[in-house]
This record gives structure tokens, sequence and C-alpha cells, in this order.
């Protein structure tokens, strides 16, 4: 050993070199074992991940609030929407409210007023002793207006019908207006044949003038007109009636 040793040192006088071992080749060199800080440890901007790129991006990958969350103004109830207006839903009274003047019947229309006279009661006729007498001066009573003339066999057939219920009753009036034209059927022969045949009436009338038998419009004869109190035509026969048809007539128009 002793000898290595000299021999050693012997060597390194020789070279120039120190004989006391080299701290630099036998200690470790801290700059190659030691780990480099700069290389082994993580480079920042290299090695450790980049935020913005691994970590989640907040605006990315959270809900968005906005889009997500509902909008309390689309899905919330409007309430001016779903409340009831009161101005619309409401009934309006001047509206529903019946209009007394549409629904009641008009009574110029379906009936004659106390003042007003139906037109087909204007008109004029006579009595046997030649007074003027206007069918409206019976208004208040049921009326038989009765068309006929001598010459007609189905009018002198129905008259002794019209005798017999104008003597039994007073709450109608017959009125047996003839047809006196003048030529055919004179004022004379009506009076003439009332006395042969017996008969007798209340109120036996002369349309001198035709002026009845335009008014009612007689086509025909005999022809029977039957009118109520209030002076409304309720019916219309024309032809002859028969006593048991005359009746049943009569009490049409007091009912």
């Amino acid at each position: 050993m002793r000898i290595f040793l000299v021999i050693l040192t012997l060597t390194a006088v020789l070279c120039g070199c120190s004989a006391d071992p080299v701290s630099d080749a036998n200690e470790p060199v801290s700059d190659v074992n030691k780990p480099i800080a700069d290389v082994k440890e993580p480079i920042a901007g290299a090695k450790e991940p980049i935020a913005d790129v691994k970590e989640p991006v907040s605006d990315v990958k959270k809900p968005v609030s906005d889009v997500k969350e509902p909008v309390s103004d689309v899905n919330a109830p409007v309430s001016d929407i779903k409340e009831p207006i009161p101005d619309v839903k409401k009934p309006v009274p001047d509206v529903k409210e019946s209009i007394p003047d549409v629904n009641e019947p008009i009574s110029d229309v379906n009936e004659p007023t106390e003042t007003e006279i139906p037109k087909h009661l204007n008109v004029k006729v006579y009595r046997q002793n030649g007074d003027e007498v206007t069918l409206s001066d019976f208004v208040g009573m049921p009326v038989v207006l009765n068309f006929w003339a001598t010459w007609c066999p189905p009018c002198v057939a129905e008259l002794p019908h019209f005798a017999k219920i104008d003597a039994e009753t007073d709450d109608v009036l017959f009125l047996m207006i003839n047809m006196t034209d003048g030529i055919s059927e004179t004022q004379e022969k009506v009076e003439q044949f009332l006395e042969e045949s017996d008969l007798i009436f209340k109120n036996m009338l002369f349309d001198i003038n035709n002026e009845a038998m335009m008014e009612y419009k007689i086509q025909a004869i005999p022809t029977t007109v039957f009118i109520d109190e209030k002076g409304a035509i309720v019916s219309t026969k024309v032809g002859a009636l028969t006593e048991k048809q005359l009746r049943q007539k009569v009490a049409d128009i007091l009912n």
C-alpha cells in the first residue's frame, strides 16, 4: 500500500499535478449528479397544463344562465293577458236588455186603437128612410155584415136564419146590406119582398152607390163578413150559411 502511494506521488510530481486527490474528480459534481431544477422541474410555460386549454372553460361548459334558466318574461304568466278584462267580458246592459218598442206588439198594427177607425168601416150606406149610416158608427159591438139581393136564390134561402138570430140577441148587430143598383135591384123591390116573406130585420141597409161592395171586394153573393167589437175582420164566408154555421160564426166574434 505504501509502495502504491509512493508511486502515485511520484507520478503526480512528474505530471505537475497535486498529490492530493482531486476534489472535483472524487466528489460528485453537483451540477451533474444533482437533478437540474430547470430540467426536471416542470417548466411552467411548457409542461404544466395550460389553464386556458385543459381547465374547463367556464364560458363553454358551465350552463349559461341566460339560456338555460327560464326567462321570466316568457314562461311566467302575463297577468295582463290571463286576467279577465272587465270591460270585455261583462255584459253590456244596453245591448242585452230587451227593447220594449221592438219586442212588444205594436197596437197600431195588430188592432185598431180607440181613436183609429179601420178603413173598411168608413163606408156609407142608407136606411129605408134615406138616412145615411156610416159603418164606423157601430164600432164597440160585434157586427155581422150580410151582402144580398132579392134575385139571388142562395141569399133568399139563408135570410130566415139571419132574421131568427137577429131577433134572439142584442149582443150582435146584424147589418143586412142590399146590393141596390137601381136597375135589377131597387128599394121598392126589397120592401115588397120583405113584406111578402114576413121577414123582419133591425137594420136593413141599402148600398146605393156600391161603396160597401167595392170596399169589401164583394165578387159573389151571398157574402157574410164577421167583425169583432174592435172593428177587426175575424172571418168572411162566401156562399149560403146554415143556421148551425151562422151560430158558430156569431159565437166566434163574441168570444
